[in-house]
């Protein structure tokens, strides 16, 4: 498959019924694997360009360069109807990352204003807001969805302990020790292990870091 626009995004669905590519002309265009990748449905109502998605729940979401998030129903979507179940469009810049977590019930998203959102399914995608001040790179939940880490532009790395709704602060001093050690200027990508034990952040440096979930120290030496 070959589109005239560039791709800026890919993400499988659940039981990767579907692959939905994200172009730079604002359309999102879902393929099937199961039916030798045929074209099965475009999103593009929108021209500005998709940046991010993510389908791993049975809601999908995407973040577009004009700040705005839509959310689509899964099994809706799967059937080509394409009609958001929520959209934000508070921001004013690009949106550079949208995470769900806890099955689908929560989505975080954030992008080049520096806010953090968070929304509840459950209060009907209700959303509160967490001001970073740095462009956010990359969000992401722990498996568990106790735990939501941000990064940011400029050594900015947040994480939020949703039981108590205090950041963990072992992380910041750990990240740190990781920028002073190193050249990095910004963690860039971040991921949990399946299990949640591990968290993984990839710098600008070109440095993979691992470390502990347990007491948020290195796992091993930096991966170079």
């Amino acid at each position: 498959m070959i589109y005239d626009s560039p791709i800026e995004t890919v993400a499988f669905s659940r039981q990767d019924k579907r692959l939905s590519v994200g172009l730079h002309d604002g359309v999102l265009s879902l393929l099937s694997p199961r039916d030798d990748w045929k074209s099965c449905g475009e999103i593009d109502y929108s021209e500005s360009t998709i940046l991010c998605q993510d389908w791993s729940s049975n809601f999908l979401a995407i973040g577009r360069t004009d700040g705005s998030v839509a959310v689509f129903d899964e099994s809706k979507a799967l059937d080509g109807f394409f009609v958001p179940v929520a959209e934000f469009s508070g921001e004013s810049a690009p949106i550079r990352s949208v995470a769900f977590g806890t099955g689908g019930r929560n989505l975080v998203f954030g992008g080049d204003t520096g806010t953090v959102s968070i929304a509840n399914r459950l209060d009907g995608w209700a959303c509160s807001k967490l001001k970073l001040k740095k462009s956010v790179l990359a969000a992401k939940w722990s498996p568990g969805g106790r735990y939501i880490v941000f990064t940011g532009a400029k050594q900015t790395i947040r994480m939020i302990d949703t039981l108590t709704g205090e950041e963990v602060e072992e992380i910041q001093e750990t990240a740190l020790e990781i920028f002073e050690a190193n050249a990095a200027n910004n963690f860039t990508t971040v991921d949990f292990s399946a299990d949640g034990k591990l968290i993984a952040f990839g710098c600008s440096d070109g440095g993979v870091h691992i470390l502990n979930s347990t007491d948020w120290k290195a796992a091993c030496p930096a991966i170079d």
